[in-house]
C-alpha cells in the first residue's frame, strides 16, 4: 500500500501543479500589486521546479541503490527499485511544469500582466 501511494502521489504532482491546485497562502499578498504577485509566483514556481528536480535526482539515486543492494519489501518481497523508478516520470514532469510556469510568470511580469 505504501509503495503504491508513493507512486500515485508522484504521478499526480504534475497535474496539481499544472492546475495551480497546490496550497497557496495569500494572506500577506492580498494588498500587493498584480505585478508583485506575479513576480512572487515566478519565484515560487522556480523554487518548486528546483525542489522537484532535486527530489527526482535523489529518487533516481535511491532506486539505483535499492536495485544494486537487491532490497525488497518486507512482507511481499517486491523489489523496491520498481516503485522508485515508477515515481520518476511524475517527478520529472512536475519539475518541467514548474519551469514552464516560471517562464510564463516572468514573461507576464515583464509585460505588466497578471499570469
Amino acid at each position: 500500500m505504501q509503495l503504491g501511494c508513493a507512486v500515485c502521489v508522484a504521478s499526480f504532482l504534475p497535474y496539481t501543479q499544472f492546475r495551480s491546485a497546490n496550497i497557496i497562502v495569500d494572506f500577506f499578498t492580498v494588498n500587493a500589486s498584480e505585478r508583485s504577485k506575479t513576480r512572487m509566483d515566478a519565484l515560487g514556481t522556480l523554487l518548486y521546479a528546483l525542489v522537484m528536480a532535486l527530489i527526482t535526482w535523489r529518487v533516481a539515486a535511491g532506486g539505483l541503490q535499492a536495485r544494486e543492494n537487491e532490497e525488497t519489501s518486507m512482507l511481499m518481497g517486491i523489489p523496491l527499485w520498481i516503485p522508485y523508478m515508477l515515481m520518476l516520470p511524475g517527478l520529472a514532469v512536475a519539475s518541467v511544469v514548474g519551469l514552464v510556469q516560471t517562464i510564463d510568470h516572468v514573461r507576464a511580469a515583464s509585460n505588466g500582466v497578471a499570469a
